[in-house]
């Protein structure tokens, strides 16, 4: 939307040199330049100017003369020229001379026939002292005045033209020229160079005026197009009974905004095109398109009166209730009431309003109304809950261990568990793992939230402290699993599972909404079902903020179990992973700082990963998002430090099992299994099932089977071993790594390998041939071939398996320069690599991939060493390295990224916008725009530091645009806080 409102505008010249210069564009103005010097009003004529009426007709010309200037001072004209007011909506202002006189011998303008001249009072600094404006017209070269439709002073639908053509712009004041507007070739009676709207019908439009001298400026023809106003009708008969509906449909051909029923707003009707109505009323449906300034502009369609006649209508406050409830219906007001159930009359329910038990369609007939037989009433009544826990009564929980309650019953939609009479977050399934002690209870619930309370379950905690206990740490390198996921600007799809911090944010730190970080172990070394004693996570704090922190409670960094699966390669904002808080845990933000480690108990999910491996997918950090406004930096498991990646330390009670000899038996053979000594008892198993008899520390096994012993302390808090396979006279397992086929590149070789166990022999074969001395279990291939195994058990059993490696030829990579590797900044050089079938490519600068570039050339345009690497069939190899030099600069200024440097971010009122760089600022300016795009505010660059003011933006965010010469070098964001 232009503003064509009164503007005050400073313009700083370059020098006080008298010389004609072209000033760069600003934003329309009728009257300005406010007296610097003396403050006094900017809108009063403070230099005479004479003649101050200066239509400009054909063969004259016209002398401007001013008052004298103050001692030391001079008088500079200037020319603001409307040309570009169609396409652009503002004038450019133009430099004519310097003194008391200006001859107007030529007409100055280009392509419109209507300016202003303004008298500028300069000190010797080039500083405005005062000035004056007088609008000049000319018929000169037949030029047409420009027209633009928009929206102005907040009506929608108008057309306007320069506001020097208003008739009121003659000077001096109250001697109007006469000037009309025109549609469809009758004069409107308009005369205001703004024919404000709306403009209600599409229409050609013209607008004249009639300069001093008789010639007759005038617009070309302009049509004027409008959109048609949306369309409703009723889809059946407007007139109807108590209960019914009408359905009315619009059609349109712009936005459907809302409908209104007698002038309101319909609540939830935003967008529709159709609705149900059920009361008498006026409806219309409210269209809208866009004002060009953020705003919008309505239509109305036509109305739809809608008469709604009394009849019997029946009233219950609900439909639905479980078996045993009642529910009351009611009947509009009438003489005499018959109540009918499915069809058949109930006998003695004659009142206005009845109560019911039974599920059913029900229907009252009535007399004395309009409408005397209700529509129908369908009540349903639902089968209330059932529910039993198992285990029942109580259950021992053993120190360090999970164990499952399952609620089980009929008609259950719902679950909701609680310990101790409190509610658990995340306790929503039909099975819980529970790690403390306490009393259970499920609470269920049916379709329509009849619930049904279990009785309670009685947890109590039993010791296992004699158990033997064994540390496992877990701290893997880059390999480790984490990642951190954002809203930033952009970044909802991008992954951030390689960056060398995770990262936790509910505030605008670095313009980002809020992050979330997400860690994982891999618990494989953990035997599963294990009791755990602790489990301590350490983190490193790489930095911790706050901003107004005395504004907001204090918050907490939580950690909770993920309840899906992830990798850190794949997880976005876009696709972020739900999680629970059962089983959470969290510290308290004032308790960490940064360059130090945080340590936190996270045992009970380890606890439940134990007990639970197919539920183990990590857990999720976030902060409360309502809380203090914080954000943390934490190191991941890429971060350069090893002592800084994520660690968990592990104290878990186990039962070892310990092999006295080879578990492959020969016929006869046996193997003796010994566990930990102490204050236990034992129990032997074999495939899971108890070996009778077998409660010693040790048992010896003649049978194939899969052997466990499980260590019972005097509380009876037990831990059971992983299991031990053991093999009687059973072919060799043999797998070859790798399996089924293999490649390997020319230049390389290829490891293939065998399951070694003592007392095993080996021999490798390539096409069924012995190969001399390859008795070990793996062996180095250089040539193509299938190769086999033949493996040999101690007790002579043989077992063969194969694989069929292939060794693939990869031609050399090369490159080349199409051009010198020596230049200026602004040019290049294009690099070639040689191509082959299959192939593909990525170039690299300095041994650092290059972000998209895998085409077989590759443009050079900064300094640095250049190789590709190129694959195919699954090998690579890199090319020589080009060397490109860029030792001098050349061409227009070209500013690099992050050229405007912008603070205080947030910021309250006003910003400053600082640029860096050796470069004329005259060419440089800003742009202020909100996140749908839509331009703010522009302003040219005053020097290296220019202030931005807030004015009566909203708080929020904003995008600012750099550009110089017209074209964008930069764009940084704003944030304003609430004042």
């Amino acid at each position: 939307m232009m503003n064509h409102g009164l503007k005050m505008i400073r313009l700083t010249a370059n020098t006080p040199t008298k010389q004609f210069f072209i000033m760069r564009a600003t934003t329309l103005v009728l009257i300005f330049f406010l007296s610097l010097a003396s403050g006094r009003n900017a809108y009063a004529q403070w230099i005479n100017i004479s003649p101050n009426n200066s239509d400009f007709c054909t063969n004259t010309s016209i002398t401007y003369t001013s008052g004298p200037p103050a001692p030391g001072n001079d008088i500079m004209w200037e020319y603001g020229d409307y040309s570009n007011y169609a396409s652009l909506g503002i004038e450019q202002v133009f430099t004519l001379g310097y003194g008391t006189v200006l001859n107007m011998n030529s007409y100055p303008m280009t392509n419109c026939p209507g300016g202003t001249i303004r008298a500028i009072e300069i000190d010797a600094l080039g500083n405005y002292i005062q000035a004056s404006v007088v609008h000049l017209l000319s018929s000169v070269g037949n030029l047409t005045i420009p027209v633009v439709a928009g929206t102005f002073f907040g009506s929608c639908y108008s057309l306007s033209v320069p506001p020097c053509f208003d008739p009121n712009s003659t000077i001096p004041w109250g001697t109007p020229r006469w000037a009309m507007w025109y549609k469809n070739g009758v004069a409107t009676g308009e005369t205001s160079y703004l024919l404000s709207g709306p403009l209600s019908d599409s229409a050609w439009y013209q607008y004249k005026t009639v300069l001093t001298c008789g010639d007759t400026l005038r617009t070309d023809p302009y049509y004027f197009w409008q959109p048609s106003n949306p369309v409703i009708t009723a889809q059946g008969p407007t007139t109807f009974c108590t209960g019914d509906t009408l359905l009315i449909q619009g059609s349109s051909a712009i936005t459907i905004d809302r409908w209104t029923k007698n002038g309101i707003t319909i609540s939830g009707s935003s967008g529709k095109t159709s609705i149900k109505v059920t009361e008498s009323g006026t409806y219309v449906m409210v269209g809208k398109t866009s004002s060009g300034s953020g705003g919008y502009c309505y239509r109305n369609s036509n109305a739809v009166l809608v008469t709604v006649n009394p009849g019997a209508f029946i009233t219950s406050p609900v439909s639905v209730a479980c078996n045993g409830d009642s529910i009351q219906l009611s009947c509009t007001s009438a003489p005499s009431y018959v109540w009918k159930r499915n069809g058949v009359a109930m006998a003695g329910a004659v009142s206005q309003s009845i109560w019911v038990k039974q599920s059913g369609t029900y229907q009252v007939n009535t007399s004395g109304l309009t409408c005397n037989s209700s529509p129908s009433k369908q009540i349903t009544f639902y089968a209330n809950p059932t529910v039993s826990l198992n285990p029942a009564g109580t259950l021992t929980l053993c120190e360090g261990s999970a164990e499952s309650l399952t609620a089980s019953g009929n008609n259950i939609s719902g679950y909701q568990w609680y310990r101790n009479g409190t509610a658990l977050p995340g306790g929503d399934t039909p099975a819980l793992y529970i790690t403390k002690a306490g009393k259970y209870k499920c609470v269920v619930s049916n379709l329509i939230g009849c619930t049904k309370t279990s009785s309670n379950v009685t947890v109590s905690n039993a010791s296992t402290a004699s158990l033997p206990a064994r540390t496992l740490v877990l701290q893997p390198d880059t390999s480790g699993i984490d990642a951190y996921i954002t809203c930033a600007f952009g970044n909802f799809g991008n992954n951030f599972g390689g960056a060398p911090t995770i990262e936790v944010s509910n505030w605008y730190k670095h313009f980002r909404t809020a992050e979330r970080g997400y860690l994982k172990f891999d618990l494989s070394a953990l035997p599963p079902n294990s009791p755990l004693v602790s489990a301590s996570l350490r983190l490193w704090v790489d930095t911790v903020n706050e901003i107004n922190p005395t504004l907001y409670p204090p918050n907490s960094l939580f950690f909770k179990r993920n309840t899906q699966n992830w990798t850190e390669s794949n997880v976005t904002w876009n696709s972020s992973i739900d999680s629970t808080d059962f089983q959470c845990s969290s510290v308290a933000c004032s308790t960490l700082s940064s360059k130090s480690y945080l340590n936190l108990s996270i045992l009970n999910l380890v606890r439940h990963w134990s007990y639970v491996p197919s539920q183990h997918f990590g857990m999720l950090l976030h902060l409360d998002e309502l809380k203090r406004q914080t954000w943390i930096r934490l190191a991941s498991s890429d971060d350069a430090i090893a002592a800084h990646r994520p660690k968990l330390t592990l104290e878990y009670y186990f039962a070892d099992i310990i092999a006295g000899g080879s578990t492959a038996l020969c016929s006869g053979g046996s193997v003796t299994f010994s566990t930990n000594s102490g204050p236990y008892t034992y129990q032997w198993l074999r495939n899971g099932q108890v070996i009778a008899g077998a409660s010693a520390s040790s048992y010896t096994a003649t049978v194939a089977g899969d052997y466990q012993v499980i260590l019972t302390a005097a509380s009876g808090c037990s831990v059971t071993s992983v299991a031990k396979t053991v093999t009687v006279n059973a072919p060799p397992a043999v797998s070859i790594s790798p399996a089924g086929a293999a490649t390997f590149c020319q230049g390389s070789t290829l490891l293939i390998s065998a399951d070694s166990l003592p007392g095993y022999s080996f021999q490798w074969r390539k096409n069924n041939v012995n190969i001399a001395g390859a008795v070990f279990s793996t062996y180095t291939v250089s040539q193509s071939g299938t190769y086999s195994v033949v493996v040999t058990s101690p007790c002579g059993v043989t077992s063969t398996a194969s694989v069929v490696c292939t060794k693939i030829n990869n031609p050399a990579a090369s490159i080349s320069a199409g051009g010198p590797t020596t230049f200026c900044a602004g040019q290049s050089v294009v690099l070639t690599a040689n191509a082959f079938a299959g192939v593909t490519y990525q170039w690299r600068r300095n041994g650092i991939d290059l972000a998209g570039a895998t085409a077989q050339s590759y443009t050079a345009t900064l300094a640095g060493n250049y190789t590709v690497r190129e694959s195919a069939n699954g090998c690579s190899k890199t090319s020589n390295a080009i060397s490109v030099v860029v030792n001098c600069r050349e061409g227009d200024f070209g500013a690099p990224a992050n050229q405007t440097r912008v603070g205080p971010v947030p910021a309250a009122g006003a910003v400053r916008l600082e640029l860096e760089g050796d470069f004329s600022r005259s060419g440089v300016r800003f742009e202020l725009l909100d996140l749908h795009g839509r331009a703010l505010q522009m302003l040219p660059a005053t020097g290296n530091t220019t202030i931005l003011y807030r004015g009566d933006l909203a708080a929020g965010i904003y995008l600012l645009r750099t550009f110089v010469d017209g074209n964008m070098v930069d764009e940084d964001k704003l944030i304003f806080t609430q004042d």
